[in-house]
């Protein structure tokens, strides 16, 4: 092990916490979160400490005076490269990216992301504005490491006021300015996982055009003198850069919001805040004198502000004279937070954080830092700049890049050269090599010599099955145009003869039905045009009606529309119906067959959403039955009955089985197990107990092999000539797994499985799939068809757990509990559920019902880890998900359950767990009459039930704690 795996691992054991995936809540972190805010468009001299006197930027100027400033640090020259290589340590071309519209913008799917690695830890991830590296899955930020998306995933937007932005794979209309409500969600996500750790991405939309900000920011600046002036004064507007310092405002102030809410949590010392931006400035306006804007190779469009802050860890007021880039921020947060990268291409950035703190003599050798745009390269050097001629300035003395030096200094000029060269044959090679390797030529006639990226748009994912393409991504054929000349925001118009069309190169992934909706404007008089979109031979007509033309938006501008920018309205959608698409590749195309009137309809965008038929109907079959009914079953006919006898009990119970597989798919064939093959890799000494680490095969015999890593404690005074009883512990979310309840678990009330041992049981802890030393790969189990869901196959280990458990000798096989916290909390209920040898349960953090799980927002049960079924299948609908924990509590019956649900708990709403408990509390009387307490009335109370209430937030407090033990010991009785 090299010494920065040394480092890492020793940062792992120091930090190690549990973390927030959205259905398995939030612990108390020692790792730190990561708050990362990205402006756009925003030069370097567009804040005040860089100097300028004119803008108002004290938030974002306080993360360098508290924190780390680059004060050399270059990204690209626009802005879908610099996302790039933020997200993936690797120069931009080698990911596919190459440009900032029609699809050329999108990061090759085999790329992986920052995000990737931090939400492989354990950290609940989320992004909150601009993403622009893809719009459509496997390029949307939900499929590249992100738990919960909010914002465009375009370039720029041309709708800044009451935005229609994406949440989460839909449109919604919001209301107020995108930077205010952006911001928004970023502040409810922080406060949803506050327990952390979380990883928060901010991109936020401005200075970005157009140019448009909240009238309380522009009165302030809309009559401000500029005396500080642009490089190129001659071609400064000094209205646009009074609109930039106003919105610049903004912006600092929504930092603010950030930042207040750190400190309101307790979180700002156990939280790193990086801000950047990601291109030079957009306009020529004051920039300490440097050469070039936005879409250039010079200084000046290259270089930009980068802060990390990250208080008692990182020292104050340091600035960092090195040069650094963008694809250098993975290496270096991932080395901060002593996480390990996800991927095995070779990084292009290094690990800046030597250098970041001011108190090390750092061995730092000179690099080049390497920028191409529009098939050109600039290099950049610790003290010179070599431009796309081929031109070497010394940027230090010479920002302005004035006077080139190559007569003077041709050494430096050559070597610059040679290095530009090496570089360009190396990048722009792989980049041809991963063109001719993905054999996306364009279609011949449909694409040939156009600027719509060859590569088809992917169409047709379970785990993501809406897919929007919009105008951007297509092509005009015949008399139809783009809105403006900037194709990300714009529409198609002069749609207005049979000869034109929008045709866009799709890839079906799943062939299926698909419902298609078209948004669209149409003067009234032209309504009734006849549409035809058509795919593969398959073709679906629709009559464009009623005519809806909204005038064009009037309240979104400060100052007047930039050239190539689209004025904007409101689109309306039409309904074009149900269509049979076959997986391939091909041109989805949409044309008219008749045109009544003048024109046939302006358009937005297609969206296509695969339809489940089979899960639809499997669903409605379930439906039959209410989840709150706990006592009727369906019988034979499909007739609703009455349970009332134990054997009526045994029918609905299947029932609720079925529902449950409906959602995380079937349970695997358990008359085809491999051998168990326990393997022993490690002894320990503990206080009261050994620990034994080992693995053992969690796989059918025909399948490939897969095998849990796990920790087994046998008690002190352990004699296997006499069984004792065992408890399966299941861990929390949390990076460490199965450690996470022994000895070392981090934070305090999580050591289940050391308590438990040392209380006298045989206790075996496995990691969940991803987690601990458990490395799975979810998407290869999906495609194999072995699981749908992690879920399914936590509760198919966690089966083979007591297989283990039972074959152990010294290991009374007729008393075997399981408890967990948590993720873990749930999965106990779940393997319970299923597995009738389990004797007791204890659920602590792990259940309320679906619609009481964030006033019904279920997006965090869908990850791969989890159901990624209720996104797919039933559309993030609670209502629609085939069963609930009514039911789960109520199949557990009669045997003992306790659920520790505390009343400050923020994900597992309390008042949930009480509408269940009286309802499976019907279900523990009718199947154990005898035991039901004598003040039990309609409704409540049994003493196989039990739940308690504590007054604190997600977490298992002493005194429950002990509660549940001596409940367990109460059904299992240890010798």
């Amino acid at each position: 092990m090299g010494f920065t795996s040394i480092l890492r691992a020793v940062v792992l054991s120091i930090w190690i916490a549990a973390a927030a995936d959205a259905n398995a809540p939030a612990e108390t972190a020692r790792r730190p979160n990561v708050v990362i805010l990205l402006a756009d468009d925003a030069g370097w001299g567009d804040y005040g400490h860089s100097g300028n006197r004119q803008v108002a930027t004290p938030v974002i100027d306080s993360l360098a005076k508290s924190g780390v400033s680059l004060d050399r640090f270059f990204v690209c020259p626009v802005c879908s490269p610099t996302r790039a290589e933020f997200l993936t340590g690797r120069y931009h071309p080698r990911g596919g990216v190459y440009g900032v519209s029609t699809g050329q913008e999108r990061l090759d799917p085999d790329e992986k992301t920052i995000a990737e690695a931090f939400r492989k830890a354990g950290y609940a991830t989320g992004a909150f504005g601009k993403w622009h590296n893809g719009t459509q899955w496997p390029y949307h930020p939900m499929a590249r490491g992100f738990d919960e998306y909010f914002g465009h995933t375009s370039g720029h937007w041309g709708e800044y006021f009451d935005a229609p932005l994406e949440d989460g794979g839909r449109m919604v209309r919001t209301e107020g300015y995108i930077v205010d409500v952006c911001t928004d969600r970023a502040l409810a996500f922080i406060e949803k996982h506050k327990g952390g750790p979380f990883f928060c991405y901010v991109p936020f939309t401005t200075p970005h055009s157009p140019w448009a900000v909240p009238d309380e920011n522009w009165q302030r600046h809309k009559d401000k003198p500029i005396d500080q002036r642009a490089t190129n004064a001659d071609r400064e507007k000094l209205d646009e850069t009074r609109c930039v310092l106003a919105m610049m405002e903004n912006q600092d102030g929504n930092v603010g919001r950030i930042l207040a809410k750190l400190d309101e949590l307790n979180l700002s010392e156990n939280t790193i805040v990086l801000y950047f931006s990601d291109n030079g400035p957009n306009s020529h306006r004051w920039n300490g004198g440097m050469k070039g804007i936005k879409g250039g190779l010079d200084e000046g469009s290259l270089r930009s502000v980068c802060y990390f802050r990250w208080p008692g860890k990182l020292p104050a007021g340091h600035r960092v004279t090195q040069i650094a880039g963008a694809i250098d921020l993975l290496p270096t947060l991932l080395a901060l937070t002593g996480i390990e990268r996800v991927g095995d291409k070779p990084l292009d950035g290094r690990d800046l954080s030597p250098i970041l703190d001011d108190k090390k003599d750092v061995d730092w050798p000179e690099r080049m830092l390497f920028t191409a745009w529009t098939g050109q390269v600039s290099v950049r050097s610790q003290q010179h700049r070599l431009d796309a001629q081929g031109r070497l300035y010394d940027v230090d003395a010479d920002p302005g890049q004035s006077k080139p030096l190559n007569d003077r200094e041709g050494e430096s000029a050559r070597r610059m050269q040679e290095a530009a060269r090496a570089w360009r044959e190396d990048v722009f090679a792989e980049a041809r090599e991963r063109s001719a390797a993905t054999d996306t030529k364009p279609l011949s006639g449909v694409f040939a010599g156009k600027a719509v990226d060859p590569r088809p748009i992917p169409v047709g994912y379970r785990e993501f099955p809406i897919t929007m393409l919009p105008a951007r991504d297509g092509e005009p054929q015949g008399g139809v145009k783009r809105s403006s000349g900037a194709p990300n925001c714009s529409y198609f118009v002069n749609w207005k003869s049979k000869d034109d069309r929008m045709v866009w190169l799709v890839g079906v992934n799943t062939a299926g039905t698909y419902e298609v909706v078209v948004d669209y404007t149409c003067p009234v008089a032209d309504a009734g045009a006849t549409v035809e979109l058509s795919f593969g031979g398959e073709r679906l007509t629709c009559r464009v009606a009623p005519g809806w033309d909204p005038p064009l938006y009037t309240n979104q501008d400060t100052l007047p529309r930039p050239h190539g920018e689209s004025p904007m309205k409101e689109f309306r959608p039409l309904k074009l119906g149900r269509m049979k698409l076959k997986q391939g590749e091909g041109p989805l195309v949409l044309r008219a067959v008749e045109i009544p009137g003048k024109t046939v309809m302006d358009v937005r965008r297609v969206t296509l959403t695969l339809v489940d038929e089979e899960a639809s109907s499997g669903a409605k079959a379930q439906g039959a039955l209410d989840r709150k009914r706990l006592l009727e079953y369906v019988d034979d006919d499909g007739r609703v009955q009455p349970v009332k006898t134990a054997a009526d009990w045994r029918l609905r119970r299947a029932q609720i089985l079925a529902a449950m597989q409906e959602a995380m798919g079937p349970l695997p064939d358990r008359t085809k197990l491999a051998p168990l093959d326990v393997q022993e890799t490690k002894r320990e000494a503990g206080e009261g107990y050994e620990r034994k680490t080992l693995t053992f095969a969690a796989h059918l015999a025909d399948a490939p092999v897969d095998r849990v890593p796990a920790h087994l404690y046998l008690p002190e005074g352990f004699d296997e000539a006499k069984p004792r009883a065992a408890m399966l512990v299941l861990h929390q979310t949390s990076a460490a797994g199965k450690h996470d309840v022994g000895p070392e678990t981090i934070p305090q009330n999580r050591g289940l499985a050391a308590e438990l041992a040392r209380r006298g049981y045989v206790v075996l802890a496995p990691d969940y799939p991803s987690f601990g030393e458990y490395k799975f790969d979810f998407a290869a189990e999906f495609r194999a068809g072995r699981y749908t869901s992690g879920t399914m196959k936590g509760v198919f280990n966690h089966m083979r757990a007591v297989d283990l458990l039972q074959e152990l000798k010294g290991v009374d096989k007729d008393r075997i509990g399981v408890i967990g916290h948590s993720l873990g909390g749930h999965n106990a209920m779940f393997l319970a559920a299923f597995d009738e040898r389990v004797k007791v349960v204890v659920s602590s953090c792990g259940w309320t019902p679906f619609e009481d799980y964030y006033g019904g927002k279920i997006a965090g049960w869908t990850s791969d880890r989890y159901m990624p079924r209720l996104r797919d299948v039933y559309k993030l609908d609670a209502a629609k998900v085939p069963f609930d924990f009514y039911e789960v509590v109520a199949a557990i019956a009669p045997r003992p359950f306790f659920s520790n649900s505390p009343v400050g708990d923020s994900n597992f709403d309390v008042a949930g767990v009480k509408k269940v408990v009286p309802l499976a509390g019907e279900v523990y009387r009718l199947l154990a009459p005898d035991a039901a307490s004598p003040e039990a009335k309609s409704g409540d109370g049994h003493p196989s039930l039990v739940v308690r209430y504590p007054d604190c937030g997600h977490d298992f407090p002493p005194d429950v704690r002990q509660e549940a033990y001596a409940f367990i010991d109460a059904v299992l009785r240890p010798r």
